[in-house]
């Protein structure tokens, strides 16, 4: 035993192992097994109903969806090879009525996660509404749209008003 703050003394701790808490359904707090979350993280129910089924929040289950907690069993699994988005229709949050057709932005955001990080470039050569925009902004990618129509720029570059640097092509 010795003298220490207790910024030393969890440093003590953790070097020596005494400062491991377990895991999953080894932590006796824990509501779920790791087959729960298995199935919670392949399942295509909703977060709600999977929240009433397992006894949790939706919260904890959007967590273990979006591996931010359960990682060692998660990191294990494939993400599922079918993506099931509603379309961007009538009133939607998301829907821009000034143009005929929109991504969801779950689907799009989904994608990217999928196949770049943090700080990548991506580049949307279909702008339509800016959706690739709106959600490269969102997860911090860096995004350059193309869009052929004018007035699809114009209210692309309106909605982005914060925009440092945006140029509309001249036909």
């Amino acid at each position: 035993m010795f003298l220490g703050t207790d910024a030393e003394n969890n440093i003590d701790k953790e070097i020596k192992g005494r400062g491991k808490h377990p895991k999953g359904e080894q932590n006796g707090l824990a509501k779920l097994s790791d087959e729960d979350v298995i199935h919670i993280f392949q399942s295509t129910d909703t977060n709600m109903s999977l929240a009433a089924q397992y006894g949790v929040t939706d919260v904890a289950v959007s967590c273990i969806r979006n591996r931010k907690t359960w990682q060692h069993v998660t990191d294990q699994l494939s993400v599922g090879d079918v993506f099931d988005y509603p379309r961007v229709t009538g009133n939607s949050k998301q829907r821009r009525a000034w143009h005929p057709t929109q991504l969801n932005e779950g689907l799009v955001e989904r994608c990217l996660n999928l196949t770049t990080v943090e700080g990548d470039y991506v580049l949307d050569p279909f702008g339509g509404t800016g959706t690739t925009l709106r959600v490269c902004k969102r997860i911090g990618r860096n995004c350059t749209l193309v869009e052929i129509d004018p007035a699809y720029c114009a209210k692309i570059a309106e909605e982005h008003s914060d925009l440092e640097n945006w140029t509309q092509g001249k036909q």
